[in-house]
């Protein structure tokens, strides 16, 4: 069981440091195609919606586990 949780925090890292690296990317592009008023925005847009995704199943990974081991403590 404590494998399992091990694992679930690792994913949960893995997608939450890859949300944000990519999201950040996505960030940045868009601020320089806005700057450089090219097409193609509303691509990056979709790009940083789906980085979102990432970075919340992340948040959500770490959080079960975080609550996992609180409710060991409380028995």
């Amino acid at each position: 069981m404590k494998k399992k949780l091990e694992v679930d925090l690792i994913f949960g890292l893995i997608l939450l440091i890859f949300g944000s690296i990519s999201a950040t990317y996505g960030i940045i592009s868009v601020i320089i195609n806005i700057s450089l008023v090219q097409t193609g925005i509303f691509m990056y847009v979709k790009d940083i919606l789906f980085d979102i995704i990432f970075i919340l199943l992340g948040l959500i990974l770490i959080r079960k586990r975080r609550m996992t081991n609180l409710r060991g403590h409380n028995i």
